[in-house]
């Protein structure tokens, strides 16, 4: 079984590019293998033990509901958000020094620490999501099914490549995030030339920008979820998909409209090895929400109970190096956690001003355009992901003081657009992990994937989405 990397290698013999500043901060949802264990240092190790130690915590807590349990996950997640500040990239440390700079000035207005203390329990749920993430990633890295989706790919002419690379960096980045770009980029060999080698891995990256629209195994449709509790996750994955089909609707068309339905039909028959897992997945998790688990937790419970049964039956031979490569992304999770745990702290600490407080009750019906806010959140979040500010700061500040007051904006609408824009950063943003893993990946230089096609691409989909988004709105309105 071939060993996925980030840093792949490409047979033309240039350098890995490994991903630096911001663009190692996308939340678990953009993180790529790990080294090996025995490459971690000493206090990387100290901090994947007390991951380890939340992730069993909350797993009781969700549970049992037992009060020392919720307790020790607490306390683990000051621990670890504690040891990666001092790991995290000068970015994330300036970010997060900033986040709570604005938490202590709203705690000196309020009087009390109470708000930070709420933020940090919203985050802990974190604990469970993200490792059960990254289990799911050892184990699907460990198993057939990578080389099963590299087979019967040469004969594929060059549109039907680029319409497989889309498809199977939506589908597979649907769970494994850009540990798709390693399973995608494998095949290509030393006698393709850097033009194709670009087609693929753009391609790849508006497959994996338009997954993290619908799919709920990244964290923005967790984090959105969970800042608003009304939508059931079901609802916001229908949300989600509809204005993903629009991208991959016009992905195909912009990028390879000579395609004839039978070359496409070709190119995505060759996914079908994968269907029968990501269904398994799938509905473990909805199976989980729908006994009345909310999104986070129904991840967070589901991807163990699905990868353990598997990673005994597989045994040790492949169960013990997939548990291995997840305790190493443990270390690596400090850029995310700090990123996490600031934005929870932020936007538990806005929502308790008096005056976020009196705005959400003096707004009336009618007063603010539903359709006016929502073109300005999603094209606010937009703006601020292209100068580095992470999507998650923004959503945890504006998504409960809209959702808490009569805008006009329905609640399913509100999660989508947020996820939308969520999406349409991670494709586009040179700060985020899709293009930089691409780039590894695929062996290219970043200057290719975001070109004048790329931005007419972002902009289409963009103005496409804020319409679905509106009428999506006007019909969910009571």
């Amino acid at each position: 079984m071939v060993r996925l990397r980030m840093t792949h290698v490409p047979e033309t013999g240039s350098a890995p590019v490994e991903p630096s500043g911001h663009a190692a901060v996308a939340a678990p949802d953009l993180l790529d293998f790990p080294a090996p264990r025995a490459s971690l240092s000493g206090w990387a190790r100290f901090a994947g033990a007390v991951l380890s130690v939340l992730w069993v915590a909350e797993l009781a807590w969700l549970l049992t509901r037992w009060p020392p349990a919720g307790l020790v996950a607490r306390v683990a997640l000051v621990v670890f958000v504690a040891l990666a500040f001092w790991r995290a990239s000068r970015h994330v440390r300036a970010l997060f020094v900033v986040v709570l700079a604005l938490c202590g000035v709203i705690a000196s207005v309020l009087g009390h620490l109470g708000a930070w203390w709420e933020g940090l329990g919203q985050a802990q749920i974190f604990g469970a999501f993200l490792p059960a993430l990254l289990l799911l990633r050892a184990t699907a890295q460990h198993s057939p099914y990578a080389e099963r989706l590299r087979e019967g790919t040469a004969s594929l002419s060059a549109q039907q490549a680029t319409t497989w690379t889309l498809a199977g960096a939506h589908l597979v980045g649907a769970v494994l995030s850009v540990g798709a770009m390693g399973v995608l980029a494998i095949g290509l060999g030393p006698d393709v030339d850097e033009d194709e080698r670009a087609r693929r891995a753009a391609a790849a990256v508006r497959g994996l920008g338009t997954a993290v629209m619908w799919s709920p195994f990244f964290v923005a449709m967790g984090f959105a979820t969970q800042r608003v509790p009304a939508v059931a996750l079901w609802q916001a994955i229908l949300a989600g998909a509809g204005v993903a089909a629009i991208g991959l609707i016009g992905s195909v068309r912009l990028y390879t409209p000579d395609l004839t339905p039978a070359q496409l039909g070709r190119s995505l028959r060759l996914l079908r090895p994968l269907l029968a897992p990501v269904a398994v997945v799938f509905g473990a998790v909805l199976a989980l929400s729908a006994w009345g688990m909310g999104g986070l937790q129904a991840i967070a419970l589901a991807l163990p109970l699905v990868c353990g049964p598997y990673l005994l039956t597989r045994g040790p031979a492949v169960g013990a190096p997939a548990l291995r490569a997840t305790f190493g992304h443990f270390a690596r999770l400090g850029d995310e956690m700090l990123v996490v745990a600031g934005a929870s702290m932020l936007g538990a600490s806005v929502v308790a001003l008096p005056a976020a407080q009196a705005l959400m009750q003096g707004i009336q019906p009618g007063q603010v355009h539903g359709a006016v806010l929502l073109a300005s959140l999603v094209v606010g979040l937009f703006a601020l992901g292209q100068l580095g500010v992470h999507p998650m700061i923004g959503a945890g500040v504006l998504l409960p003081v809209i959702a808490g007051a009569p805008f006009g904006v329905h609640p399913v609408a509100l999660v989508a657009a947020t996820v939308f824009a969520w999406g349409l950063v991670g494709a586009s943003s040179v700060w985020q992990l899709p293009i930089a893993t691409a780039s590894a990946a695929f062996g290219v230089p970043i200057a290719r994937l975001w070109d004048r096609q790329a931005w007419r691409f972002t902009l289409r989909l963009g103005a496409a989405g804020l319409v679905y988004l509106v009428l999506l709105n006007a019909v969910l309105q009571p």
